[in-house]
């Protein structure tokens, strides 16, 4: 855990030092798509009514903090160098669009930089992560929303991870419940693509007459 904590805090002093560098801005929304964010959370919701079980309170506080300083940091350094430098290195020039083949290395990217807390399961909630944050940047052009949902899932999952010793429901029905919802939260993500996709089509259509 020591180690986490310490790798994302270098990665995301690095982290702002390049967007301090870079002049980057975490802008408002571009368009009226606010209300996308709350769609996004819906994974979270479930997340926690799958997981819910016996609570154990009686961690260390020391403990807890530390798992709470490295569950911000890591999202904030992601968002910022994979998300919004990854995203806005390969976007068009032209259109400020991003093809579908662009946005497989970020997210293998992305999932790279979540081994440290396992492979498996976890890696599914972390792939579900990505393709919602990143379809959400691309769709919005707001750093702040995509850095907002990814604290909301660290924390869900760094929470449940702590305080709940023992699921509700039989491990098999929690695994194929939590394999359910990553999969809920891909299919988001990809809608917030096919959003994107659609207004480009339809720009393209009406250019050409």
């Amino acid at each position: 855990m020591l180690l986490k904590l310490i790798v994302s805090i270098v990665l995301t002093i690095v982290a702002l030092f390049v967007c301090k560098k870079t002049d980057t801005k975490i802008n408002s929304p571009a368009n009226d798509n606010d209300g996308v964010i709350f769609i996004c959370l819906v994974p979270t919701v479930t997340y926690f009514v799958i997981s819910y079980g016996a609570l154990d309170m009686t961690a260390p506080f020391g403990k807890t903090a530390l798992l709470a300083l490295e569950s911000i940091c890591s999202a904030i350094w992601v968002q910022l160098l994979v998300v919004g430098k990854g995203v806005d290195y390969m976007r068009s020039s032209e259109d400020g669009k991003i093809a579908l083949m662009e946005f497989c290395p970020l997210i293998t990217i992305f999932l790279m930089t979540d081994c440290l807390n396992g492979l498996g399961y976890n890696l599914l909630y972390t792939l579900g992560i990505a393709i919602m944050t990143i379809a959400l940047y691309i769709r919005t052009n707001s750093l702040d929303l995509s850095i907002s949902l990814h604290l909301i899932m660290n924390a869900s999952r760094t929470f449940t991870d702590t305080f709940i010793t023992a699921h509700t429901v039989d491990l098999s029905t929690y695994r194929i419940l939590y394999i359910c919802n990553c999969a809920f939260a891909v299919i988001i993500g990809l809608w917030l693509l096919q959003g994107v996709y659609k207004s480009t089509l339809s720009e393209e259509g009406k250019f050409n007459g």
